[in-house]
């Protein structure tokens, strides 16, 4: 006769009406350890119960014993469909979870139904094989058949109690950032925002790829939403979301570089929000833009003051380059009136410092602007001689100043 394991679970007292109740019955050949049968039937309760509308308690013996009559029992050792549903209307079960543990080479292949014990019908089924060589590999195999009969995976249960506390990024532009992964699907998806005060580009290469920091191992860049790859794009002043996906990463990666240029990456440190494989990251975006725009119309405002200050100082040099070429035209073109008054009948070439400067009439007064160069030594030459000129030579020691008058007097009376 087959040996079975049986174990039957009763909703509790005054909880939720709405909540099913569930008996799970664990059957296999002989070959197949009752210890086996057991751990699986344990952890086929856990997963099961892990979704609320399902609840239940052990009476596994009240059932054994009630399946060991005869009238259950048929001589292949096997119970029925509609016998069990029978037992089940006796426990007060909704459904009866049947799973049939079959040896097959160096593994074991688990084929599980859930039964509605009023209609003796299936309600769903579910199969994996497994060495069951671990615990985990029971946990894992008998977490899988539960989420595949009732819905749910057993690691949501966990899930509920995870706190829904943000991922860091440790290092990483802030004007690109990270906003959601998502590790639960069959590859991984990001979400990330780009913020921008100003006319932009922007660009994701499909050549880049995450690495999980503790093995080393990368996974590559597979796709894009919201952004061409490959591609720079413009965009204006905002906040733009786009989507990249990339091989799936393992589960429970806890730091991760993200490259999404061969220069540019970010750090992460991965916290679960809520749920097992789903990181969220604080979105400051929107805080952000407002003050990334502040502070471009302040460096705009700022940029047009030291354009004004600028300008200002560029006139000024300007003026006082001005007034310095005036200072230095009347210092180079200065000059002084010179008067020169001949006393004598003839007329005078005048003059200084072997510079002509005109001519003096007989008996007659003429006024001369020269330079102030040129001062040292006046000479007044006769200009109509017989045999050789006369001359009359008059120094002045002290030079002129600008539009001072100098009187030379020949032949004073």
């Amino acid at each position: 006769m087959k040996n079975f394991l049986l174990i039957c679970l009763i909703a509790i007292s005054g909880f939720v009406a709405a909540q099913k109740k569930v008996a799970i019955y664990v059957t296999g050949s002989d070959e197949v350890e009752n210890s086996i049968k057991k751990i699986v039937a344990d952890e086929l309760v856990s997963g099961i119960v892990q979704n609320k509308d399902y609840t239940a308690v052990e009476r596994s013996a009240d059932f054994l014993a009630e399946i060991q009559k005869e009238q259950v029992y048929q001589r292949s050792g096997n119970v029925d469909d509609r016998q069990i549903c029978d037992l089940g209307k006796q426990f007060g079960v909704d459904l009866v979870c049947v799973a049939n543990i079959t040896p097959f080479r160096d593994a074991f292949y688990i084929n599980a139904r859930l039964i509605d014990v009023e209609t003796a019908s299936i309600q769903a089924t579910a199969r994996e094989t497994s060495p069951l060589n671990t615990l985990d590999e029971f946990v894992e195999t008998s977490e899988s058949l539960a989420s595949k009969l009732v819905g749910r995976k057993a690691q949501e249960k966990a899930s509920e109690v995870l706190t829904h506390e943000y991922s860091l990024v440790t290092s990483g532009d802030p004007y690109m950032t990270p906003i959601e992964i998502d590790n639960t699907g069959p590859y991984t998806k990001a979400v990330f925002k780009f913020v921008t005060p100003v006319r932009n580009r922007i660009i994701v290469s499909l050549s880049s790829y995450a690495q999980d920091d503790k093995t080393g191992l990368k996974y590559k860049f597979i796709g894009a939403n919201g952004i061409v790859a490959d591609q720079w794009t413009e965009v204006d002043p905002g906040i733009y979301t786009f989507i990249v996906s990339c091989e799936k990463m393992p589960d429970d990666i806890e730091e991760v570089t993200i490259y999404y240029t061969q220069d540019r990456f970010w750090k992460l440190r991965l916290t679960p929000y809520g749920k097992r494989n789903y990181f969220r990251f604080e979105d400051r975006t929107e805080e952000l833009f407002k003050q990334s725009v502040q502070a471009q119309n302040a460096n705009e405002a700022a940029a047009l003051q030291k354009q004004a200050e600028q300008a200002r100082q560029q006139d000024e040099l300007a003026q006082n380059i001005a007034n310095l070429g005036d200072a230095i035209a009347n210092a180079i073109n200065s000059e002084y009136i010179l008067k020169v008054t001949n006393n004598r009948a003839h007329t005078r070439i005048v003059y200084v410092d072997g510079q002509r400067v005109g001519e003096v009439g007989g008996l007659s007064v003429a006024v001369f602007r020269v330079s102030t160069k040129f001062y040292k030594t006046i000479e007044l030459v006769q200009k109509n001689y017989l045999f050789s000129p006369s001359r009359e030579r008059f120094t002045n020691p002290n030079k002129p100043t600008k539009a001072q008058v100098v009187e030379i007097v020949d032949n004073p009376f």
